[in-house]
C-alpha cells in the first residue's frame, strides 16, 4: 500500500494542468512514464489543481484522500466518487437499463435462493472484480457448478470479503476461442473518461488481435459512455462495454480510472487530451 508521504514524493505536475502521483507498479498495462513526453516538475507545497493517483489498486481509499487533504490535496474523485465507480451495487441502479439485471446478496447465499432469482447460465462475480477472469469460478451452468463456486468463495480470501453479485448470462459476440479456464473474449472495449467527454478508447482484450470499431460503433459507445458518466458523476472513470450477440452494445462494468489499466487505449494520447481538455480546448475528441 502507497501512503500520503510517499505520493507526496511522487507528486509530479503536468503542463500546469494536472497533477499526478505516480508509483510504478512494473505491470505495462498499468503503468506510463509522464516524464518522457511531457513537461513535469514536482509538487512541493500545495495545489489547486487535481489529483490523480496512478498509485495500483487503492485498498483504502477513505484514509489516503483524508490524508491528503489535510495536506491541502484533492483527489480528483472524491470518496463517495471512487465508491460510487468501483462497486456495483453503487452504480448498477443509475444504470441499471444499460446493463445486465444483476443481484447482490449482503451474505454469501445458498444455490436455492440464487435460484429463485435466475435460471442458468448465471453470471456470478464480487462486488468489486470477477474471479481473474476464471470461467469455472464466474459462470454456472448447472447446480453442481454453482455449488462449486460458492464453496469456493467461502476459501477464497480475494473474493470472501466481497458482496457476491449475480448477472443475468448476456451472449456477447465472441473475437477468439477461449484460452484455458478463462473467460470467452468478446468484442469488448474500454473507455476512459475525463469530466464526461471521452478521452480514450481501446479494445479490453489485448492479448488477442486487434478488434477494430465502425465508425458508427465508435461513435455509438462514447455517447453512451459520456451519458453513463454524467449519469454516475464520477470525475475519472472507465466504462467497459461489450457488444451483444444480437447486436446491441451493453455495459459490462464501471471503474475508478485512478485505479484501471489502459487495455488497447493509447497512454500518450489519453494524457494528452487530459491536458487539452485542462488547457480549455473544446475540440477535443478520443
Amino acid at each position: 500500500m502507497v501512503h500520503s508521504g510517499e505520493i507526496l514524493r511522487t507528486l509530479i505536475e503536468i503542463n500546469g494542468t494536472v497533477c499526478v502521483a505516480y508509483h510504478k507498479t512494473n505491470f505495462d498495462i498499468y503503468d506510463f512514464d509522464f516524464r518522457q513526453y511531457f513537461e513535469t516538475k514536482p509538487v512541493i507545497t500545495n495545489t489547486t489543481l487535481p489529483v490523480v493517483l496512478r498509485i495500483g489498486a487503492i485498498s483504502a481509499y477513505e484514509n489516503l484522500a483524508n490524508a491528503l487533504m489535510e495536506l491541502d490535496l484533492r483527489l480528483v474523485n472524491s470518496v463517495r466518487q471512487h465508491s460510487m465507480a468501483s462497486l456495483l451495487p453503487n452504480w448498477y441502479p443509475k444504470i441499471k437499463e444499460f446493463t445486465a439485471r444483476s443481484v447482490w446478496y449482503d451474505t454469501l447465499p445458498t444455490a436455492e435462493a440464487i435460484l429463485a432469482e435466475f435460471t442458468f447460465p448465471v453470471f456470478i462475480k464480487g462486488e468489486r472484480q470477477t474471479n481473474r477472469h476464471n470461467q469455472a469460478m464466474s459462470i454456472a451452468n448447472n447446480l453442481a457448478e454453482l455449488e462449486n463456486i460458492l464453496n469456493y468463495w467461502k476459501q477464497d480470501n480475494v473474493l470472501g470479503w466481497q458482496r457476491l453479485i449475480c448477472r443475468d448470462f448476456i451472449k456477447l459476440e465472441k473475437i477468439a476461442e477461449r484460452v484455458g479456464d478463462k473467460i470467452q473474449p468478446s468484442k469488448e472495449f474500454r473507455i476512459f473518461l475525463w469530466k464526461n467527454r471521452a478521452v480514450g478508447v481501446g479494445h479490453y482484450w489485448t492479448e488477442f488481435e486487434k478488434v477494430e470499431l465502425t465508425v458508427n460503433e465508435r461513435s455509438h459507445i462514447i455517447k453512451l459512455a459520456e451519458e453513463i458518466s454524467k449519469m454516475v458523476d464520477v470525475p475519472f472513470l472507465v466504462v467497459d462495454m461489450a457488444k451483444k450477440e444480437d447486436g446491441d452494445w451493453i455495459v459490462i462494468e464501471l471503474n475508478d480510472a485512478q485505479e484501471s489499466g489502459y487495455a488497447g487505449v493509447n497512454k500518450l494520447q489519453l494524457w494528452q487530451r487530459i491536458v487539452d481538455i485542462e488547457d480549455g480546448k473544446d475540440n477535443v475528441k478520443p
